[in-house]
């Protein structure tokens, strides 16, 4: 099996060929640098994180996750601690 390069290699990889496919893309790339998501790997949590986002600026979203998740028993964002609040 294979070994995949790690995520930056692939990142720029894809960066890469969106660059020499479509001079739209390029540009932005060039401007904004590579995107690197940041990935959430509770699909809770990102759930809840998304839907903050949704509704409001980025930086009042995650203010707001932060006061949720600080509110939860614990610090921890479960189902079961968004019921409990």
């Amino acid at each position: 099996r294979a070994k995949r390069p790690p995520p930056d290699e692939l990142a720029q990889a894809a960066a890469g060929h969106l660059a020499r496919v479509d001079a739209r893309l390029a540009a932005i790339i060039a401007r904004t640098g590579v995107h690197r998501p940041v990935i959430e790997p509770n699909p809770f949590i990102a759930l809840v994180e998304s839907i903050t986002q949704q509704q409001v600026s980025m930086a009042s979203a995650a203010a707001t996750f932060r006061r949720l998740r600080l509110a939860c028993a614990n610090g921890r964002l479960t189902p079961a601690a968004i019921l409990e609040l």
